[in-house]
């Protein structure tokens, strides 16, 4: 080997790989002679180096980390993946469910015509049975009905689940024909159609399933972010305070800023070490903010993540712009949004109208009877009044009276119980432990009951059945332009917020819920939303009786007015004797019925 100048090539090795790494040589007399070979750190070996004259010492620090660097990206791609594989067992078990729960609705609506057929050849019934299942469920997977990006999209999915269907009705009705030549084709056709409905239904079940244990934080895809601006700030709130949605930021990539939320995670400056994030985070996917990116360093980032196995999402910044609305319209082979304009025309709104008033009397007169129970029940707890009229905004910020049976004690708006707010973020109120909640406004509100004669509200034109949830006058008060947008339309008796994270405490989601729904508003999201809180009220209705007949699984027993005093009186004590320093400011509480 020989020495040139001041550097020298050598040669590293790793794990069978040569990778060739300049170095800088320095003379030492003060080293051993004869020292034929020096060892860097972590297990690279620098070839022997003699006839220099003088020992010498090799100076690692940048080649070394080039040369981990360089140490068979392969390698690095297979540690990501392996830090990956509890989210992938998470994904396969997510998709065998749903694969089962496909199989399931299908095989039964073939069944179905099996057993009706009024002359059955056994055998026979059941080959062609198997056939149209399984024909159905390979079409299922050709048509990619199993990937997360498809089924995103509720109109793609509905579009692929019929044309899969269409192909297992069609193959049973080939195989059929094979053996009989005279058949009628309007039993397969009914057996196909409901095949449609069956998957389609079964599987707006395993979503619903799915974002209640999301929003426990279970079953969350772990994601590098990898941009550190204030959009960054906005993803970083999307995911951590909404986590029904499906992701959580495990480690970011970009320029340091103090005092970030995300200061704790595992994190780097340089874009090239995206998949070592990676795989300290546990991350099997990037979200690429794009105005976080200089323009010729957001391919690169791209690139770097798909080389490492990583899957790439890329986060535009256009928070607030319903995905309705954003269509991809690539110009020659560029990917461009086109965002469609924001139209409502006459008719659509007097179709939304026409509904409001037909649902509204439908279910006035099939929920007569219980409303009046209702308000007996209500009248027999104290003798109070039983319509509770909540001062409200409506539909162009006006003032409107929101009909409610009551579900408190009377003089419940004199009741401070600032304390107990679970709300965060914002100005709205929710206290699963209210104490001027009675027992059976418990009852009420766990099965809505108590938002029946909100259906008159309805009829008068100061509501209607879908919309955003009337605010307060007190919480109105801090909102901002942006989110009193919300008032140019009628407030509604459920909403997207309400089947979509009304659990969730946090006011971002609130304020994005509501602002999607006045964006991107169609008779058929309004459908949508009517059948989720039609199966919210099922499930929460029986929920709620099963808790009172079988006495387990209840919520804490609630304050009692008393405690609740005690508890006020011990904490202005403390705070007069400067024990206690509360950043809780009073609010104001007139009408703070919540919803």
């Amino acid at each position: 080997m020989r020495v040139v100048g001041s550097n020298v090539r050598t040669f590293v090795r790793w794990k069978g790989t040569w990778k060739g790494t300049w170095m800088s040589l320095t003379t030492d007399s003060g080293l051993s002679d004869g020292k034929e070979s020096y060892r860097a750190a972590n297990g690279v070996a620098i070839a022997p180096v003699s006839g220099i004259g003088d020992d010498i010492e090799v100076i690692l620090d940048d080649a070394l980390d080039e040369a981990r660097l360089g140490r068979s990206q392969k390698g690095d791609n297979r540690l990501v993946r392996l830090a990956g594989r509890k989210g992938r067992a998470q994904g396969r078990f997510l998709r065998r469910r749903l694969i089962a729960s496909d199989i399931w609705a299908v095989g039964w609506c073939w069944a179905a015509l099996t057993i009706h057929i009024s002359q059955p050849n056994i055998p026979r019934q059941l080959v062609l049975l198997a056939i149209a299942v399984m024909a159905t469920y390979a079409a299922m997977r050709r048509a990619g009905l199993y990937r997360s990006a498809v089924c995103a999209l509720r109109s793609l999915e509905a579009v692929r689940v019929f044309a899969a269907c269409a192909v297992g009705t069609g193959a049973y009705l080939a195989v059929k024909a094979v053996f009989e030549r005279h058949f009628s084709v309007a039993a397969p056709l009914e057996a196909g159609s409901a095949s449609v409905l069956g998957v389609l239904l079964l599987r707006w079940r395993f979503v619903r399933w799915l974002k209640a244990r999301r929003s426990a934080s279970r079953y969350l895809r772990t994601v590098v972010m990898v941009g550190t601006n204030e959009d960054a700030d906005e993803l970083w709130t999307l995911f951590s305070e909404e986590p029904e949605l499906g992701y959580r930021i495990g480690g970011v990539v970009g320029a340091t800023r103090p005092g970030a939320a995300w200061a704790d995670l595992p994190s780097s400056t340089r874009m090239d070490r995206i998949a070592d994030v990676a795989r300290k985070a546990g991350a099997n996917g990037v979200v690429v903010v794009a105005s976080a990116l200089p323009p010729g360093e957001r391919r690169r980032v791209v690139d770097e993540a798909l080389e490492g196995g990583l899957h790439v999402q890329v986060w535009p910044g256009l928070c607030g712009l319903s995905a309705r609305r954003a269509r991809m319209a690539p110009v020659s082979g560029v990917p461009l949004l086109y965002v469609e304009p924001r139209e409502v025309t006459t008719f659509q709104l007097a179709a939304k109208r026409a509904m409001d008033i037909a649902l509204a009397v439908f279910f006035g007169l099939l929920t007569l009877p219980l409303l009046a129970v209702a308000a007996l029940a209500v009248k027999l707890v104290d003798g109070g009044p039983v319509i509770y009229r909540s001062p409200r905004v409506g539909r162009y910020g006006m003032t409107i009276s929101v009909l409610k049976l009551r579900t408190m004690v009377t003089g419940a708006a004199d009741i401070a119980v600032d304390q107990l707010n679970e709300r965060k973020g914002g100005p709205l109120f929710k206290a699963s432990r209210d104490p001027r909640v009675t027992t059976m406004g418990r009852i009420l509100r766990a099965t809505s009951i108590d938002e029946l004669p909100q259906l008159w509200n309805v009829l008068t034109g100061a509501m209607s059945m879908v919309g955003p949830r009337p605010a307060l006058l007190h919480e109105v008060e801090h909102f901002d332009a942006e989110l009193r947008r919300r008032h140019n339309v009628r407030p509604g008796i459920t909403g997207l917020w309400q089947v979509e994270a009304r659990d969730n405490p946090s006011f971002s989601a609130y304020r994005r819920l509501d602002l999607a729904y006045v964006d991107g508003w169609t008779i058929g999201l309004d459908v949508a939303v009517l059948a989720s809180t039609a199966h919210e009220l099922t499930v929460r209705a029986l929920r709620a009786f099963a808790q009172l007949l079988t006495q387990r699984h209840l919520p804490a027993a609630p304050l009692s007015l008393d405690d609740l005093a005690s508890q006020e009186l011990a904490e202005s004590e403390a705070a007069a004797e400067g024990i206690v320093n509360s950043p809780l400011a009073a609010s104001e509480l007139a009408g703070s019925e919540a919803v």
